[in-house]
């Protein structure tokens, strides 16, 4: 299966760097800005188990209006609520993985198109559930049409990992293979404001291993199924078990607020169904790239 998902996504990118040629003749929409990119953001989520902030330096290029690349490496500050600081867990400050993103896009009267692929490499501590210890991936399809101030949008994609979203910065990472699926819809309220609303399921497949944020204590915990605690990852620092232990799905609500053309501010909510947890969520984006060149 995992030489079935490589070789696709090989396909895909190849398709897409054609795609680029014909579309460059029909002179397609331009979806970003040609040149350097730099995007600093600060995001994170919150709920009863706890806290978990990230902070992501971004520097890309655009190379034309299809075809991009970034890169970064998060920092992540990890603060289990006081239950769980008094159960023994430890608040942990850390790396993540540094990452690199590869763009595509194809925007259309008809339907927008947007693929990414990333790329980790394990340079988290893995004690503090910040990595797999693995390289991973995560492949990524978005489309979305336009119609007044609505925008309907769906993603759909393969990973080896659950991906942290700026609505849900997990209690923790995983290794194993998924396909993961969204849909929803944005409404633009005010020339600087929307709203949105998604519904998301992640589907699991094969050996899947929990490495928990909230829990850097040695030890494996191994299982035949999915634990009847939603928040088992709390009971070891590893957990190794069939496909269904990183099966979730829920719904998003969120509202994103544009502080003039370079900062960005959003809030939302998550209901993780099978997690039974509530996750507030809030986030900043700095464009300084787009600062930068204006002010020159």
């Amino acid at each position: 299966m995992r030489n079935l998902t490589w070789s696709l996504l090989i396909l895909v990118f190849a398709a897409a760097a054609r795609a680029q040629n014909s579309s460059a003749a029909a002179g397609s929409a331009a979806s970003s800005e040609k040149g350097a990119t730099f995007y600093e953001s600060f995001y994170g989520s919150a709920s009863t188990l706890g806290q978990v902030y990230k902070l992501d330096s971004t520097v890309g290029y655009n190379f034309d209006r299809w075809f991009g690349m970034d890169g970064g490496l998060p920092v992540y500050f990890v603060n289990p609520s006081s239950s769980t600081t008094l159960a023994g867990y430890q608040s942990g400050t850390g790396i993540g993985n540094a990452y690199l993103d590869l763009n595509f896009s194809f925007n259309n009267p008809l339907l927008d198109y947007d693929a990414t692929l990333e790329g980790t490499a394990p340079t988290g501590d893995k004690r503090l559930g910040l990595t797999t210890g693995r390289f991973t991936y995560d492949w990524n399809n978005h489309f979305q049409r336009s119609f007044f101030r609505l925008t309907p949008f769906a993603n759909i994609g393969l990973a080896n990992t659950v991906s942290d979203t700026p609505l849900f910065t997990r209690p923790f990472t995983t290794f194993g293979d998924v396909a993961h699926f969204e849909g929803g819809i944005r409404a633009g309220i005010l020339p600087f404001v929307s709203v949105g609303a998604s519904a998301y399921d992640i589907v699991p497949y094969g050996t899947q291993k929990i490495y928990s944020r909230f829990n850097p204590k040695a030890g494996t915990l191994f299982v035949g199924g999915r634990p009847n605690n939603p928040h088992f990852f709390q009971s070891a620092q590893e957990t190794v078990g069939p496909a269904g232990l990183a099966r979730d799905n829920g719904v998003s609500l969120w509202a994103a607020v544009g502080l003039g053309r370079f900062i960005q501010a959003k809030a939302g909510y998550t209901r993780s169904v099978p997690y039974n947890l509530n996750i507030f969520s809030f986030g900043l984006g700095f464009d300084i790239g787009r600062l930068i060149n204006t002010v020159r």
